[in-house]
């Protein structure tokens, strides 16, 4: 998106905010996040460690008035660069119910009512390729119409995380709207234009992570171990020199910049496996799915299925099936999930290991936003 006519702030306002994959996308491509707002505390546990800088709040969108969270940024009408979102797509997902009355499938409306309270230089909104089938198009078509009349929009456009970057296949849906006095035109085209030359592979993203044995736990819970082996050289090793890399001023708690100076990485929590479930952990060959937890092995030499996120206290505290290691019995840790959808290794997570795959499940890739 090119903005040379952009004149505000290089701001964002992250609605649904999670993790944080959208606002850290957003910070890489030289924008910074005015305000996060998500209604779950274990979904944003970590959100002020990784943007310390920015405003976050908890709450529910649909009775917070859009006005009041322009005060509460600093911020008047018509000077935020963006407003971005994935709202929830639990009602609109092939693996749930698809209930056209899930009350949740109304917060795309309360995302498109921010926007024209907003009234933002551009938008871009995420979602699951489900939303696009009847009944649900119609919620999303009607939630466009709210923007107001400023906007073009281009799309719904069908994405794949894999096609930007990241070592999973994860498709979505994002529609994008700009004013056109403020944002250059922007076409089908453009986006494609953006896409890598080729997949990254569950090798390429984690092939230079530590094991779990020489992990430690902290006093928050937390699980941190030392890098012992280098990433590959040539391309195989650019996707973990990339999750390498140093954050950049505007990102990062001071305690997260020092761990990472002392070569430190979170996200090692064991999980314990009884003797029954190794026994077929060691059966299930590359590829292939255990019969009865339906863990999938990963392969080397591929990008990962998509990472599933499970459901939180308000929805049976389901956790989500997760990945075996492509060698090892064992399922993926949650480094290695957060490597996969293309968080860098500074990055936080919550201490444990269901909201943590909760977070890297549900959030938007950072390669992709």
């Amino acid at each position: 998106m090119v903005a040379r006519k952009l004149n505000q702030n290089r701001q964002v306002i992250d609605l649904f905010s999670g993790a944080g994959g959208f606002s850290l996308g957003a910070h890489l491509a030289g924008f910074s996040t005015a305000l996060a707002i998500d209604i779950d505390r274990d979904l944003t546990y970590s959100y002020k460690a990784n943007f310390p800088n920015s405003k976050y709040l908890t709450g529910d969108l649909t009775r917070l008035d859009p006005s009041n969270l322009l005060k509460y940024a600093g911020i008047k009408p018509g000077q935020i660069a963006g407003v971005l979102g994935g709202p929830p797509c639990q009602g609109f997902s092939y693996m749930g119910n698809r209930d056209p009355k899930d009350p949740r499938n109304q917060l795309i409306n309360h995302f498109f009512r921010f926007v024209r309270i907003a009234q933002p230089a551009f938008f871009v909104m995420e979602n699951v390729p489900g939303v696009l089938d009847k009944p649900f198009k119609k919620i999303l078509d009607d939630g466009i119409s709210e923007a107001g009349s400023g906007y073009d929009i281009l799309g719904p456009l069908i994405v794949d995380a894999s096609d930007f970057g990241a070592a999973t296949c994860r498709s979505r849906v994002i529609v994008i709207g700009y004013r056109p006095g403020l944002v250059d035109a922007l076409k089908e085209k453009d986006v494609d234009a953006a896409k890598t030359i080729r997949r990254a592979t569950v090798y390429e993203a984690i092939h230079d992570l530590p094991g779990l044995r020489p992990a430690s736990k902290d006093h928050s819970g937390q699980f941190w171990a030392r890098y012992k082996r280098k990433p590959d050289l040539g391309k195989t090793g650019t996707y973990a020199r990339r999750a390498r890399k140093a954050p950049t001023d505007d990102l990062a708690a001071q305690f997260v910049r020092d761990a990472y100076a002392a070569a430190l990485v979170s996200g090692f929590q064991l999980t314990k496996h009884t003797v029954a479930v190794l026994k077929r952990f060691r059966t299930v060959g590359s590829g292939a799915t255990d019969s009865v937890s339906r863990c999938p092995r990963l392969e080397w030499d591929s990008p990962c299925t998509t990472l599933r996120a499970g459901t939180g206290k308000d929805h049976g505290s389901f956790q989500s099936i997760r990945p075996i290691h492509p060698e090892k019995n064992r399922v993926i840790t949650v480094r290695e999930a957060a490597r996969i959808q293309g968080f860098p290794d500074w990055f936080q997570f919550h201490p444990t290991k269901w909201h943590s795959f909760r977070m890297i499940g549900n959030s938007v890739s950072p390669c992709l936003a």
